[in-house]
C-alpha cells in the first residue's frame, strides 16, 4: 500500500512501456527486476496501467523459464481489463495483447487447446480495433496452433492466405516465418519436395542473416533427405558451416539432425554415428532434452545400419526413457497450467461470492456456486482426458505406464503384449493419413471387443504401436489370445476403406513378467520379441 506522504503514482509513459517491452525480449531477468519495482508502487485500482505492467511481467517470467508464474500475472491482467471494460482503442489494444500473451504462454506449456481459445479471442479484439496487422498476427497464431493440434492441412490453408497479406504490408520477417511454417506442415504431410521449396523461398527473404540461413538451411536439407535427395541435402549443409556468427545450441542440433539423416540415407553409417554422438554431447551440455532424444534415436538407427545391433538396442532403450521423461514433463506442465487457471478463477469467484453475500443477492450467489461446481467437474474430466488417447479412445502411454507400475507391484501372473501394424507408414504414404487413422481406430475397437484373460488393459503406445497387459494370464494363454487376435485382423475386410488396402496384419511380441522385474524391463523384452517377429517376416507372434 502507498504511504500517505508519498507523491501520487504516475503511470509510465508509452515510451517507457515500449522500452520495457524490448527489454523483456532481450534481457528478461533485468526487465523482471524493474517491473517488480514498478508494480510494488502501482495501486491495485490503477486499471489499465497495472494491467499493462502485469502483462509485461508475465512475459518476462515466461521468457525466464517461469511460465506458470507468468500465467498468473497474465490472468490477473485480463481480469483488471475486464473489470474496467473500456472500449477506447488503447484499452482494446491492451486486451488484445494480453490474449496473445496468454496464447503464447499456453503454447509454451503444451496446452494447445487453451492457447487456441486465447488466440481466437485476440483475433476478435483485433477485428474490433480494425488493425490489419494485429488481425494478421492473431490469424498467424491460430494457424500455428491448429498445426500443432495435428491439423496440418487446415494450418497450411491459413498460411497460404497469410503469406501474400504480409507481403502487401511489407512484413518480411512475418512472411519468412509463414514460409518456414508452411515447410514444416508440408514435411509433416510427407510432401518433402514442396517443403524444401518453401524453405528456399524463406532463405531468399532472410538475406544476410546467418542464424536464419542456418535454421532454414537445416530445414531444407532435412526435407531433401526425407525425399531421398541425400547428396543435395549435404550440398545445402556444406556452406552453412562457414557462416558467422557461430549458431546457438538448438540450431547446431537442427543442422546435425539434417546431416545425420542424409548420411544414413547414403549408407554412410560410421559418419552418421559420429554426427549423432557429437550432437548428443552438445545437447546434454546445454540441457536440450528434445534434441538429446532425437539424436539418441538417430544414433540407434545409424548403429543398426552399421550392424551394431547390441549398441543400437541400448541406444533405443535410452531414447525410449528420454521420450517418457519428456512426455511426463509436458503432461505435468499442462496440468499445472490448468490448475493455475482454475485457482485464479476460483479466487475471483470467491471474491464475487463475498460481495454477493454482503448485498444478500442469494440467487446469484447460488448460480456462482453451481458454476464453481461445474468447473470442478470440468477439471476432473480434463484429468481423465489426459489419460486417454484422443484418436482411438484407448488409454494413452502415460496411463499405461501408471497401470504397468501398479500391476508389476502385485504378486500375480502378467504377460505384456506389444503390437505393431505391419507396413503402416506405407498405408499412410499411399492412401493418406485419414485412411491410416481409420485403421488405427478399427484395431482399437478390435482390442476393446476381444478382451482376453482377466485383468485385460489395452493402450495406444504411440504411432501404430499398441500395448496390452494380460493380468492373471500365463504365457500359453497369452500366446493363444495373441494368435487369435492376429488371425482375426488378417482376415478382416479392409478394401472398402480405400482401393489398394487389401489386408492389414499385425506383428506381436510377448513377454511374461518375472518377479521383481521393473515395468521398463518388461516393456523392453516385449519390444525385443516384437523386433524378432518383424525380422522373421511380420504377421506373426513371438515370445
Amino acid at each position: 500500500m502507498l504511504n500517505a506522504l508519498s507523491p501520487p503514482w504516475v503511470p509510465p509513459p508509452a515510451a517507457e512501456l515500449s522500452r520495457l517491452e524490448s527489454l523483456v525480449a532481450e534481457r528478461p531477468a533485468a526487465a523482471l527486476a524493474e517491473l517488480d519495482g514498478l508494480l510494488s508502487n502501482c495501486p491495485d485500482h490503477a486499471g489499465l496501467p497495472r494491467a499493462q505492467l502485469l502483462r509485461l511481467r508475465g512475459l518476462a517470467r515466461a521468457h525466464g523459464a517461469r511460465p506458470l508464474d507468468g500465467l498468473g500475472d497474465l490472468y490477473r491482467a485480463r481480469d483488471l481489463l475486464a473489470e474496467s471494460a473500456g472500449a477506447a482503442p488503447e484499452h482494446l489494444q491492451a486486451r488484445c495483447q494480453v490474449e496473445r500473451a496468454l496464447s503464447v504462454n499456453h503454447e509454451q506449456l503444451g496446452s494447445y487447446d487453451s492457447a487456441l481459445i486465447h488466440a481466437e479471442a485476440a483475433l476478435q479484439l483485433a477485428l474490433r480495433l480494425g488493425d490489419g496487422l494485429d488481425e494478421l498476427n492473431a490469424r498467424l497464431s491460430i494457424a500455428v496452433l491448429v498445426s500443432r493440434l495435428d491439423r496440418p492441412e487446415e494450418g497450411l490453408a491459413l498460411y497460404a492466405e497469410l503469406e501474400p497479406a504480409y507481403a502487401r504490408l511489407g512484413q518480411t520477417r512475418k512472411r519468412l516465418a509463414v514460409l518456414n511454417n508452411m515447410g514444416i506442415n508440408l514435411k509433416n504431410l510427407g510432401r518433402y519436395e514442396e517443403a524444401a521449396t518453401r524453405y528456399r523461398e524463406a532463405k531468399r527473404l532472410a538475406g544476410e542473416d546467418a542464424l536464419l540461413q542456418r535454421v532454414l538451411g537445416a530445414n531444407e536439407a532435412e526435407a531433401l533427405a526425407s525425399a531421398g535427395h541425400c547428396e543435395a541435402a549435404l550440398a545445402v549443409l556444406e556452406p552453412l558451416a562457414a557462416l558467422l556468427p557461430a549458431p546457438a545450441g538448438p540450431v547446431l542440433a537442427q543442422l546435425a539432425t539434417a546431416r545425420g539423416l542424409a548420411l544414413r540415407g547414403l549408407g554412410r553409417w560410421a559418419e552418421a554415428c559420429e554426427v549423432h554422438r557429437q550432437a548428443l554431447l552438445h545437447a546434454r551440455e546445454l540441457g536440450l532434452r528434445r534434441a538429446e532424444a532425437d539424436h539418441m534415436l538417430g544414433l540407434a538407427l545409424a548403429q543398426q545400419g552399421a550392424g551394431l545391433h547390441a549398441q543400437a538396442f541400448a541406444s533405443l532403450q535410452s531414447h525410449m526413457a528420454l521420450e517418457r521423461a519428456l512426455f511426463d514433463e509436458r503432461g505435468a506442465q499442462r496440468l499445472a497450467a490448468l490448475q493455475v487457471q482454475h485457482a485464479l478463477e476460483r479466487a475471483r469467484h470467491q471474491a464475487e461470492l463475498h460481495r454477493l453475500r454482503h448485498v444478500e443477492l442469494q440467487g446469484l450467489h447460488e448460480d456462482l456456486e453451481r458454476a464453481l461446481a461445474d468447473k470442478d467437474r470440468l477439471l476432473a474430466q480434463l484429468a481423465q482426458q489426459s489419460r486417454t488417447d484422443g484418436l482411438t479412445g484407448l488409454a494413452n502411454r502415460r496411463h499405461l505406464e501408471l497401470a504397468l507400475a501398479e500391476v508389476c507391484a502385485q504378486p500375480q501372473g502378467l504377460v505384456l503384449a506389444l503390437l505393431d501394424i505391419d507396413h503402416f507408414k506405407s498405408i499412410n504414404d499411399r492412401l493418406g493419413h485419414p485412411v491410416g487413422d481409420v485403421v488405427l481406430r478399427r484395431l482399437a475397437q478390435a482390442l476393446q471387443a476381444q478382451a482376453g484373460p482377466a485383468g485385460y488393459f489395452a493402450a495406444r503406445y504411440g504411432g501404430e504401436e499398441f500395448c496390452v497387459l494380460l493380468t492373471g494370464a500365463s504365457l500359453p494363454m497369452a500366446l493363444a489370445w495373441a494368435e487369435t487376435l492376429r488371425a482375426d485382423i488378417a482376415a478382416m475386410v479392409w478394401d472398402e476403406l480405400a482401393g489398394g488396402l487389401s489386408q492389414v496384419t499385425l506383428s506381436i511380441g510377448l513377454a511374461a513378467f518375472e518377479p521383481g522385474e521393473a515395468g521398463l524391463a518388461l516393456l523392453t523384452r516385449a519390444d525385443a520379441a516384437l523386433y524378432r517377429a518383424k525380422a522373421q517376416g511380420r504377421n506373426r507372434v513371438q515370445a
